[in-house]
């Protein structure tokens, strides 16, 4: 024999423990997201700057270049291939 007081009181806590379980998870899927929106930003945005050095730094570039006798091919932009030649980037070591 069933009570329907009690009956309906436990489907009701158990209704509001889903809904708050299922609130937990759905902040920590939008916060991660949200997260990993921002990180693809970033990420974006620093290889933008890698591939456009500033145009002090370019003049760094093209100055190491040519005191260590760095051959650049012609076909290739200057500065994106002392990038990815060198990216450890040496023209900036000197600046301290």
């Amino acid at each position: 024999m069933k009570n329907p007081l009690t009956f309906r009181i436990e489907s009701n806590v158990g209704a509001l423990i889903l809904l708050i379980v299922s609130s937990f998870f759905i902040f920590i899927f939008s916060s991660s997201y949200s997260v990993f929106i921002q990180e693809l930003e970033i990420q974006s945005i620093t290889q933008t700057q890698l591939l456009i050095p500033s145009r002090t730094e370019r003049h760094l570039m093209i100055q190491w270049a040519h005191e260590n006798h760095v051959e650049i091919p012609n076909d290739q932009s200057r500065y994106r291939h002392l990038v990815v030649k060198h990216p450890n980037r040496p023209w900036l070591e000197n600046l301290h």
